[in-house]
Formats: structure tokens, C-alpha cells, sequence
């Protein structure tokens, strides 16, 4: 460790300091406010980067809160153990739980008697989820090619990965990722296109130990099973569900089961009840509920047996690409982004609407909740990303990491932005157009269908800084809220436009009335309590 250390601060990084009282940890000296890793030894479970925000005993139910290293001192010198549990926050604000150990000497009180710690997979007895994900978090990685992203888990040796074999169907390069964003490239492959299984053969050590393997023999149809992967992008997720099924498909064993899985989740582990592995996880049907399938752990046995390929070679002897790739549709593409477009816009219409009424914070607070809610509701149902599944192209995954950066950017300007200016409150339209500058080289990119999806809204909030629309009433020009100064009235519907003495021009959507007015002062027939009034409105550049 010594050497690591000064690797460490030779590189020019922030030299640790060890006031952690945890074993082969150390803090990070720039955030004393923080129990934040800076570095922790390859035993221990934890990653620089990482930031401890709860501790617990083993066997207890609930986790302490801990500020900073001092908190987490004064509670391993006040507690009765040497393991215990810490809640740990990753740099990508995942929250997750891991099994640490006190620095001997570090406590103060007699320890309580300890039973015997089981670990699963080595024993007849069952584990909870929680459990199992601890005990198997650093066995399961991100598999990445320059064409797809699954995951991938340690099996059979502690050098050797498994993963689904379309996985690396156009691959040119692939290498896997650990949760602290460090990466590895194989030496050497072996793949089985007949079982979709595929292994990955390292130089050095992925993990202390590998995934243990339950024959496909021992399991019972109803007993329970967890996955652990990536679906989505979503990293280190884990989901619970029962053995539906043992099947038998041209003459390969699979097991059926109803963990939900998703896009990135090929190559998963399918687990029971003692953390160990029971198939890989390679497909599902989408036409139905939960009808998820798992190659058989025997397969994967049988393919550990076989020689590996070197890397150079096993690259070398794939196909040409884009023989088989469909294209993607430009229409279902840019419609799946012009709807997720369209709840932001109109969301966003909504929130301007109460922060000018006054309710900016708790306008704020609703606004990301409903903004969440739709996101969750895009990325679980997989209606956003699915256009793009299976095309042999990335843009999907570039999607995804725009749904999540507008997603934090949004959660951003609304804290800070709950009672600011027009001006200000400008930057939330700005974020909801950036799509259409990020994906406009895409060839299946049609910036006129996406903009299609915001219904006028984009052309009734731009008129005037004088009014803005009830995003309720698109086929009709209703005003939401106008300011004190405006002729204009909130519950006004705007019939029709006067561009000259006696000529009156109808107005049947806000388009209509962006294209008549232009920018300058308008005459606006509007129907207000059942009563044809004129009003006189300012029209210029708005949000």
C-alpha cells in the first residue's frame, strides 16, 4: 500500500490522510466536511470518490447518519463490533451498502458475541437482497464494445468474465468497467453463438473471487431469484422475482423467470436465494409481462472448459459490419424525443405560470417531481430508447445520457431559479430545445418533428413577456396568466387578430397567431366571459 501511496502523490493527486478509523481506507483531506474516499485498499469495498452517509452494526436495522470522519469515529469508538455496514453514496449519487471493518483498537466498549459471517454462496442457508448485492457488487461489471453496453460478471476464475455473446456480435473493441469508472481490455475470448454465452479472459485479477455457480439441476421452479446489472444504463441495479419456468429451446437450456430486466442487462447474472449463479441473463419478450430468459449455468460450465481465443485474432474473424443492420426510423426516433420534449415544455409552461402567481418554491418542488415522473416513465417503459435498439448504432445510449443531463440540469435551474426573473427563467425553454443543436447531424434526426410535438406552446410562449398560454387548451389561444399591465386577462381566448381597418383575421392556434402578428403591437379579438372585447397587447421576444 506504501507504493500506491506514493504513486499516488507523484501523479500530482491530493496526498490521503487516515482519520477514518475504518481499515484500509483513507479520507480525503480536501472535504473535511465529508467522509468522502480518497482511497481505499483493494479488499475493501469501497471506491475512491465514494461518500460514506450512514453506518450500522451488523444485525442492525437502522444506519446512524455520519457528516463527516469524525461522526464515524465516535461511533466505532462507542459500538461493540468490528464489522459493520456503511451506506455509501458513488460519484454518480447511487446509493449502495458495503461491509467494512474497524481499524483494531479502534473501539472502546466489549464486543458483543459475533455470529459466524456467512457469505453467500458459500452456504446452505438463505440471504436477503440487500445481502446478496453487497456481497456481489464488485463481481458484477459494465461490458462495453464500440457498439453496445451490457454487463458481464466474475465466474469460474478471478480473471475470467462471463457475458451474452450478441454482446460482441459487431464488436471492434471491448473492455469492461468497474464502478469506479476504471476499465479493462481482455486478452483473449471465447464465445458460443449457440448458447448466446460468451467468456472474457484477463490478464490480471477482476475480483477477489468469483461468482459461485448453482447447477441448473438444483433449481425448483418458484424459488426466488435477483438479477444484478445495468439495465438502461442504470448501473449496479438490483431486481427480484421467482423461477417461472425450465426450457428447453433447440437444445438449449433456459430459465424463465420474472425479475424485470431491461436494454443492459444481457449478460446479468441470474441468481437464487445464496448469491449464486443460475444462468446469464440473454433475452426477453417484449409483447409480454415479464417473460424474461436466462441461458443455463451449465452452458457456461461447459464453455469455461474450451480454449480462448486471443483478442487480435478473435476481432479480426468477425464479420463485416452492417450487414445486418436496419436503419433507424426517423419518424419513431424523433417522435420519441419530440414526447418526452413536449411533457418538459408543457411542465415548464405550467411552472412559469405559478412562479408568476407568486408560488415559485413550491412551484419548483412540483415541477421536478411531475419532470422525474416523466423521465422515469420514458427510460422504464423503454418507449424512448426502443427506436434506437438494434439499429447497430449508439445513438441510443447518447439519448439516454441526454434524458439524464437534462434531467440533473433541470433539478438545477429549478432550485435555482424558483423566483427569479424572466430572463432567468429563460435558460429552462433554452434546456428544452438543446436536442435539436445536440442531434441535428443524426441522419435519422427531423427537427421538424420533434418540434411538431410542442403543439404551439413553443410559439405562444415566445410572443410577449406579456402573457403566457394554458398549455390545457392547445387547440384553442387561451391565456393562462397576463401581466397587471397587459389589456390581456387570465381565461381570455383569442379569436382573432386585427392587421388592418376592418380587416380581421382569425386565429385558430397560437401559430396562427405568431405568424399574423409578428413583432410589434397587436389588436387581439378576444372572447372574455362570453363577450367580444379588443385588446391591445405588446408582442416581441418573450422566454
Amino acid at each position: 500500500m506504501p507504493g500506491l501511496l506514493a504513486a499516488v502523490v507523484a501523479a500530482g493527486q491530493v496526498t490521503p490522510a487516515k482519520p477514518s478509523s475504518l481499515q484500509g481506507v483513507w479520507s480525503d483531506p480536501t472535504v473535511p466536511t465529508e467522509a468522502r474516499v480518497a482511497l481505499a485498499e483493494r479488499s475493501v469495498p469501497l471506491y475512491p470518490g465514494e461518500t460514506i452517509i450512514g453506518i450500522k452494526e451488523v444485525g442492525d436495522s437502522n444506519f446512524v447518519p455520519t457528516g463527516d470522519w469524525a461522526a464515524i469515529a465516535r461511533f466505532v469508538a462507542g459500538a461493540r463490533g468490528l464489522s459493520y455496514i456503511a451506506q455509501v453514496r458513488d460519484k454518480a449519487g447511487q446509493i449502495a451498502e458495503v461491509l467494512v471493518r474497524a481499524e483494531p483498537g479502534a473501539r472502546t466498549a466489549t464486543p458483543k458475541p459475533v455470529e459466524p459471517v456467512v457469505k453467500p454462496g458459500e452456504t446452505s442457508g438463505r440471504f436477503s437482497a440487500e445481502e446478496i448485492f453487497r456481497d456481489l457488487r464488485d463481481r458484477v461489471v459494465i461490458v462495453r464494445t464500440d457498439s453496445a453496453q451490457g454487463t458481464g460478471f466474475v465466474v469460474g476464475s478471478s480473471n475470467l468474465v462471463a457475458t451474452c455473446a450478441h454482446m460482441l456480435e459487431d464488436a471492434m473493441e471491448i473492455g469492461i468497467a468497474f464502478a469506479d469508472g476504471t476499465t479493462r481490455t481482455p486478452r483473449a475470448v471465447a464465445i458460443d453463438e449457440g448458447t448466446d454465452l460468451a467468456i472474457l479472459e484477463f490478464a490480471d485479477i477482476v475480483a477477489a473471487r468469483p461468482v459461485p455457480i448453482r447447477q441448473t439441476g438444483e433449481t425448483a421452479i418458484g424459488a426466488t431469484t435477483y438479477v444484478i446489472g445495468h439495465p438502461l444504463g442504470l448501473s449496479f441495479t438490483i431486481s427480484n422475482g421467482i423461477v417461472s419456468a425450465l426450457r428447453q429451446e433447440k437444445g438449449v437450456s433456459e430459465v424463465q423467470f420474472t425479475a424485470p430486466i431491461s436494454v443492459g442487462n444481457s449478460g446479468s447474472p441470474l441468481l437464487d436465494d445464496q448469491g449464486r449463479a443460475i444462468g446469464v441473463v440473454s433475452k426477453l419478450r417484449e409483447s409480454g409481462q415479464n417473460l424474461n430468459f436466462a441461458t443455463s449455468a451449465r452452458h457456461l460450465e461447459e464453455l469455461l472448459a474450451r480454449p480462448r481465443t486471443p483478442l487480435a485474432a478473435f476481432l479480426a474473424s468477425r464479420p463485416a459490419r452492417n450487414t445486418k443492420v436496419p436503419p433507424v426510423d426517423p419518424e419513431a426516433a424523433s417522435s420519441a424525443i419530440g414526447r418526452l420534449l413536449d411533457r418538459l415544455f408543457t411542465l415548464a409552461v405550467e411552472w412559469d405560470i405559478a412562479r408568476r402567481r407568486g408560488e415559485g418554491v413550491e412551484a419548483a418542488e412540483g415541477f421536478v417531481e411531475r419532470f422525474d415522473r416523466s423521465c422515469d416513465d420514458e427510460i422504464e417503459s423503454g418507449d424512448l430508447i426502443r427506436p434506437f435498439v438494434g439499429s447497430g448504432t449508439e445513438t441510443w445510449k447518447a439519448v439516454l445520457a441526454w434524458v439524464l443531463d437534462v434531467r440533473t440540469r433541470v433539478r438545477s435551474l429549478a432550485r435555482e431559479r424558483a423566483t427569479g426573473s424572466r430572463e432567468a427563467f429563460s435558460g429552462l425553454y433554452a434546456e428544452v430545445l438543446r436536442p435539436l443543436s445536440r442531434f441535428k447531424d443524426e441522419a435519422w434526426f427531423r427537427a421538424d418533428r420533434v418540434v411538431s410535438r410542442l403543439g404551439g406552446l413553443r410559439e405562444a410562449v415566445v410572443l410577449s413577456p406579456e402573457f403566457l398560454p394554458d398549455p390545457n387548451a392547445r387547440a384553442r389561444c387561451v391565456v393562462a396568466w397576463a401581466s397587471p399591465s397587459s389589456e390581456l386577462r387570465s381565461g381570455d381566448r383569442i379569436m382573432a387578430i386585427l392587421v388592418g381597418p376592418g380587416d380581421e383575421r382569425a386565429v385558430n392556434g397560437w401559430r396562427d397567431l405568431a405568424t399574423l402578428a409578428g413583432p410589434r403591437s397587436a389588436a387581439l379579438v378576444v372572447l372574455r366571459e362570453g363577450v367580444r372585447v379588443v385588446a391591445r397587447v405588446s408582442m416581441g421576444p418573450g422566454s
